[in-house]
Parts: C-alpha cells; structure tokens; sequence
C-alpha cells in the first residue's frame, strides 16, 4: 500500500497494488466500482462479519458544500463569465446565506 495523501477538503487518497496478476474478469469487474462511493476493508486475515458496515455507503461523491460551491460557480460563469471574481462572489454569496440563517435564530 502506497503512502496516503491528506486531500484539501480533508479526505484521504489511497492508492494499493496487488502481490498477484489480476484476471481480465476480476479487472472487469472493479471497473464497474470505478468513480463510485463504497466501503474498502483491508485486514491482513479473513474478516468477520462484525468487520462489514451494516449501512450503505454515501451515494454522492461530492459533499452537500462542494455541491453547492460547484452549483454557485457554474451560476457565476452563466452570468459573469469571469472565473477570476468567483472568489469574492461566493464569499458574498456565503455570507448572505449565513446572514439568512441567523436572522431566522431566537
């Protein structure tokens, strides 16, 4: 296993290779799994079923802010068409929200 590499939104990349050749059939088989949400379990024995998640992975790949960053960038660019001011534009953006939000607390 190669050394894992912290992300700037904080998530990790890990990045493996096998002891053995990979069967056209097995390879096949994790490209389906390629660009998808999932659990991986390594251990350096059999597991158990106590070491399977019982719940479903995460559906989305992206979090609920970078989904709402991606979404205000792209109704940045339609109607500015200036990537250089996306910055101050989803600060202010943000702000406005957060200022929504607090105006509606006790």
């Amino acid at each position: 296993m190669g050394i894992p590499k912290r992300k700037a939104d904080g998530s990790v990349k890990l990045e493996a290779t096998t002891n053995y050749e990979v069967s056209t059939d097995d390879y096949m088989l994790m490209d389906t799994y390629r660009q998808k949400q999932g659990w991986l379990l390594f251990k350096e024995n059999e597991f158990d079923d106590s070491d399977v998640p019982d719940d479903s992975a995460p559906s989305d790949t992206k979090s609920p802010s970078h989904r709402l960053r991606s979404v205000l960038y792209a109704y940045h660019m339609e109607h500015n068409n200036d990537p250089a001011k996306f910055r101050s534009f989803y600060e202010a953006t943000m702000e406005k929200y957060i200022q929504q939000i607090k105006d509606k607390l006790d």
